[in-house]
């Protein structure tokens, strides 16, 4: 049986893994909306849940959409009716998507060593109760 501590740890960084999944997802989403006329562009909100006994601790995210800054203009110059969309709206910001997603994945690994020394820590619980 896991200790207490040891579920909780493991509950939150499940729950961690997932937020980080969902904020790789909006990336995704936002970078393939580059060249759309009427790009649907998200942000990932995180959200702290109270840590226990209060509640189950951890964090979760959820997708919100964001108001559009500008009209849907290319940011590069307007040559011709048949290249219109291939150029790159100001709606997406490559350079803050990218950095999302590398944050996410810092924090995704940094989730998974939590998750790893849990179940080390609880092997080695169960291996002196043997």
């Amino acid at each position: 049986m896991q200790s207490k501590d040891t579920m909780a740890l493991d509950r939150i960084s499940t729950s961690a893994l997932g937020a980080q999944t969902r904020a790789v997802d909006d990336s995704a989403h936002n970078i393939s909306q580059l060249n759309v006329r009427d790009a649907q562009v998200v942000r990932t909100r995180f959200e702290s849940e109270a840590p226990p006994p209060r509640g189950t601790g951890g964090v979760r995210a959820q997708t919100e959409l964001v108001e559009r800054r500008s009209p849907s203009a290319p940011s590069s110059p307007f040559l011709s009716p048949e290249l219109d969309e291939s150029f790159v709206r100001d709606d997406v910001d490559i350079a803050q998507e990218l950095t999302n997603v590398l944050v996410a994945r810092r924090a995704f690994q940094a989730n998974v060593v939590v998750q790893r020394a849990s179940r080390a820590f609880m092997d080695a619980t169960l291996s002196i109760g043997a």
